[in-house]
C-alpha cells in the first residue's frame, strides 16, 4: 500500500473507536441513520454493496450528510470500486482485507 492511500485510509479510522457497518435496504433511510451516527461521534460509515439500494445510499450520505465520511463495503471487482467512488465513497473495504 503507498504511503498516501495508507495515510489517507489512517485519517479516516482514526477518528472514530469503531466503523459502522450498515446494509441499507432502503436509500431513503440512509440519510438519517448517518445522521444519527454522526451526531453519536461515529463519521466514518461503511455501507455493504448486499442491496440493490446500496449506491443511492452512498450518493445520498456523500451529498446530503454533513460531517459523513461514506465508505463501502463488500467490493467485490473493480467496476464496483469505480461507481462507488463515483457516487461519494471515501473508502472501500472488500472481504477478506
Amino acid at each position: 500500500m503507498n504511503d498516501k492511500i495508507q495515510s489517507g485510509l489512517h485519517s479516516i479510522l482514526s477518528r472514530a473507536p469503531v466503523v459502522p457497518v450498515v446494509v441499507v435496504e432502503r436509500a431513503a433511510d440512509a440519510v438519517p441513520l448517518a445522521r444519527a451516527l454522526v451526531a453519536g461521534g461515529l463519521p466514518a460509515i461503511e455501507i455493504t454493496l448486499r442491496t440493490a439500494e446500496a449506491m443511492d445510499a452512498i450518493r445520498a450520505v456523500a451529498d446530503e450528510v454533513e460531517g459523513a465520511i461514506p465508505g463501502v463495503g463488500t467490493v467485490l471487482d473493480a467496476a464496483q470500486l469505480e461507481e462507488a467512488e463515483k457516487a461519494g465513497a471515501r473508502f472501500a473495504v472488500s472481504p477478506g482485507a
